[in-house]
């Protein structure tokens, strides 16, 4: 393996295609930081010196607060001091009311919830580039040394077809770490030319990271096992080019539209007395006044208060086919990009990112144990 390995490794630098490939990392990174920072407000005002204005959205009544540039500071993470865990776990769990009234509160303006999405955001979109980068990178290297007859020498000389295959897997999973490296790197360097300080909960950020690289494992495993079992670049380009517009260009699952479609008795909870109770409440933390829990069985929010679910939901479908629902939707290998408006940090708590990490896991052992079953029993012309 180390023989291939090296080879690999030759006829990568010796090429064009790393190169190619660097640059437009690089240039498509820095472009999507500077757009992303620009339109972050709360972010770029330090730079930029602009004054803000926020709207802030209370139940009953909007109101417009403006604040001056060199005073933003003093709403934003790092000058509010508390700890960068308590800035993510207000999305899930009741706070103490005196922390509440520094980040929860209606009649002020607080940017820490808003900065921690942003990262959380930004972090995930770090697999976009390596993900595009690497559909484009392996029918061109791997397809030319198919039509080279690089692996067909190989075989030649006694490399048995499952020790070249693993050796390819080896080699782009060491790609998909260094692009993904890269990407996530440009966005820390724009983290310090802005002199922004995130609330970074690193736990969750770092298992963010693993499922981004996970994903992209899952991709180069589909292309490799297209490209081994057909030895055709065109083949393993249009599966490429299917894998990334279900990626990044689809922004729900079919199962989960159908799901939220058929979601029940959200109206009830607002004729109730409970909401009456509530009102003062929730016109003061919104949302924050709840405990939140994610239902991995159901895949939907549960909100609590004092121990009492508010805002029941059920589907109105056959069991049968809401398990079905719930079975696809963690099947999806880019459950984690999908806009389902469900808050990171009970997605991250509860389970549903390991969920998705094992699926990933799943579909790469999957994907490469039928190219190497079809690969071995292919002959090559």
């Amino acid at each position: 393996m180390k023989k291939i390995l090296a080879g690999y490794l030759y006829r990568l630098f010796r090429g064009f295609e790393i190169w190619v490939l660097l640059a437009l990392l690089l240039i498509s990174t820095v472009y999507m930081n500077f757009v992303s920072f620009r339109s972050e407000d709360y972010i770029a005002t330090n730079l930029t010196g602009n004054d803000l204005t926020e709207e802030l959205w209370g139940y009953g009544e909007n109101t417009l607060v403006h604040i001056n540039a060199s005073e933003v500071n003093q709403y934003r993470f790092d000058g509010l001091n508390v700890s960068a865990y308590d800035v993510y776990r207000m999305e899930a769990d009741v706070l103490p009311e005196e922390m509440r009234d520094i980040l929860c509160r209606r009649d002020k303006v607080c940017f820490a919830g808003q900065e921690a999405a942003f990262i959380v955001g930004s972090i995930k979109d770090c697999s976009i580039m390596p993900i595009i980068l690497i559909v484009l990178f392996i029918p061109i290297f791997f397809g030319r040394l198919f039509s080279d007859g690089v692996i067909k020498n190989y075989i030649a000389d006694g490399f048995r077809k499952r020790t070249i295959y693993l050796a390819s897997l080896l080699f782009t999973c060491i790609l998909n770490l260094l692009l993904l490296a890269i990407s996530t790197g440009v966005f820390v360097i724009f983290c310090l030319i802005y002199k922004w300080h995130p609330p970074v909960y690193l736990p969750m950020l770092l298992f963010i990271l693993l499922i981004d690289f996970l994903m992209a494992l899952t991709v180069s495993s589909l292309l490799l096992a297209v490209l081994f079992a057909a030895r055709k670049k065109t083949a393993a380009i249009i599966a490429g080019f299917l894998v990334v517009i279900s990626m990044f260009f689809i922004p729900f699952s079919p199962a989960f539209m159908i799901l939220v479609s058929n979601e029940t008795d959200y109206d009830n909870f607002f004729q109730s007395e409970t909401y009456e109770e509530l009102k003062p409440v929730m016109a003061k933390y919104g949302l924050y006044a709840f405990e939140t829990k994610f239902d991995v069985t159901a895949y939907t929010e549960r909100l609590y208060y004092n121990g009492k679910e508010c805002f029941p939901m059920e589907y109105d479908l056959p069991k049968p086919v809401e398990k079905t629902l719930i079975t696809m939707i963690y099947l999806d290998h880019a459950m984690i990009k999908r806009s389902t408006g469900w808050r990171d940090f009970p997605l991250y708590r509860d389970g549903v990112y390991a969920i998705n990490a094992a699926c990933n896991v799943f579909w790469t052992i999957l994907f490469n144990a039928a190219g190497i079953m079809i690969f071995k029993k292919r002959e090559l012309n």
